[in-house]
């Protein structure tokens, strides 16, 4: 499709104007307003061949609103001065502008006629634009805007976006939050907040954290017995964004269960290739250890158990705690065992003994349950991540698909035994 055909089906969009030395910083802006909903066109895919002016006064024709990134390169650029002018003055279009820095500092880099139609004109100031959570906040109050918001269209009947039924899942939950009692709220409110600037910075275990303690706050209130819609899309879109497909694919499913209007094919399609990615790395982490010759396995597994006994000499198992593992251990090496009693034998142990820990871990691998946890609590009762231990929790990781385990202990493992790398 040529640059210069419809690519909104005629529907409104918003033209994004920027000059292109800032680039990085403008796509920002133009992830952040479509993730937000909104149609936005710019200059990315023109083709050679194409007529480049013909094709921006067209769009800036065709347009609703016109946004420009005003910077001082912009503002240095005949080109992007040209694209502000004629949206004005030709087309009489809406305008919100973005300022880089506070309008009174940028206006001494205005040449002349720009400052006529920027006079007096109220726009937002986005100095970090690593920093969207003001930024947002805006666009969604601005009311020129919202003929630009996606509009999904299923045969002959209309139905909200993802977009729109995030704000009436928002509202739901907001709505349910209000009636908690004052302090009550108040903590739910605050968590949301929390969550939310987390994910602004980027911090995407701490959004997920944050948001599943304001799903604690309300079961205990009873407000509801499992995370509402919309804490279910924004834990499925922190772990999209942290890499995490499987728990992106659960907390996906959970929100369009409950919320259908939340489907999304965009959200999909990102989680499956994320997916694939993931798996591809997975993969490679696998046929990285199986490298690793059975000579060096033995070695490191020794040295392991160099370690266990070195610990138990400072803190030995109590006489009692000592023939109960013992008992464990005969018990783990007959062929036909009940593995969920050996669990509840084991777990007392585990918790005080990295030997028991660890035993722990090769009973949950043998049940296909998750035994990289029970490895990462022996090391957290260690206080060090031996080669021969992050091996196991590798290779634990990579039988439960774990991408994110499987890196942590590989990256360790490469610590712990650089010979590797």
């Amino acid at each position: 499709m040529s640059a210069i055909e419809s690519v909104f089906d005629n529907r409104p969009y918003i033209f994004f104007s920027y000059a292109h030395e800032n680039a990085l910083k403008a796509l920002k802006i133009v992830s952040a307003l479509r993730e937000e909903g909104f149609r936005v066109w710019y200059d990315d895919g023109l083709q050679p061949g194409d007529k480049y002016n013909q094709i921006i006064d067209v769009r800036i024709k065709k347009c609703e609103v016109f946004i420009p990134y005003l910077t001082k390169e912009y503002c240095a650029s005949d080109y992007c001065v040209h694209e502000l002018i004629y949206s004005q003055e030709a087309m009489k279009k809406q305008m919100i502008p973005v300022f880089s820095e506070h309008p009174s500092g940028l206006s001494r880099f205005y040449p002349l006629g720009l400052g006529l139609w920027l006079s007096g004109r109220s726009g937002i100031v986005l100095e970090n634009p690593d920093n969207l959570s003001f930024f947002r906040n805006q666009i969604r109050g601005a009311d020129i805007l919202s003929p630009c918001r996606n509009i999904r269209i299923d045969g002959n009947k209309e139905r909200s976006s993802p977009c729109k039924a995030l704000v009436e899942a928002e509202k739901d939950l907001r709505d349910a939050i209000e009636k908690l009692p004052p302090e009550t709220a108040k903590k739910a409110g605050r968590l949301l907040k929390e969550a939310e600037a987390a994910y602004e910075r980027k911090e995407y275990s701490d959004t997920i954290n944050t948001l599943h303690a304001c799903v604690r706050v309300l079961n205990l209130n009873k407000v509801s017995n499992e995370e509402p819609a919309y804490i279910c899309w924004k834990i499925a879109d922190a772990y999209t964004e942290s890499g995490g497909d499987f728990c992106a694919r659960l907390y996906y499913d959970k929100a369009v269960k409950k919320m259908p209007a939340l489907r999304d094919k965009e959200m999909e399609e990102k989680i499956q290739d994320l997916a694939r990615r993931n798996s591809e790395e997975l993969k490679q982490i696998e046929e990285s250890v199986q490298k690793i010759s059975p000579s060096v396995r033995e070695a490191w597994e020794q040295d392991l158990q160099k370690i266990f006994d070195q610990h138990e000499k400072d803190h030995p198992f109590t006489p009692e705690d000592y023939r109960k593992y013992q008992e464990i251990s005969k018990e783990m090496k007959k062929p036909y065992r009940d593995a969920a009693r050996l669990v509840t034998l084991l777990s007392p142990l585990a918790k005080k003994y990295p030997r028991a820990e660890y035993l722990m871990g090769q009973l949950y691998d043998s049940i296909d349950q998750v035994g990289y946890l029970s490895y990462w609590g022996c090391a957290s009762l260690l206080g060090k991540y031996p080669a021969g231990l992050c091996l196991k929790a590798v290779e634990s990781s990579i039988k439960k698909k774990s991408l994110d385990q499987a890196r942590m202990f590989y990256r360790r493992l490469r610590i712990a035994a650089p010979e590797i790398s």
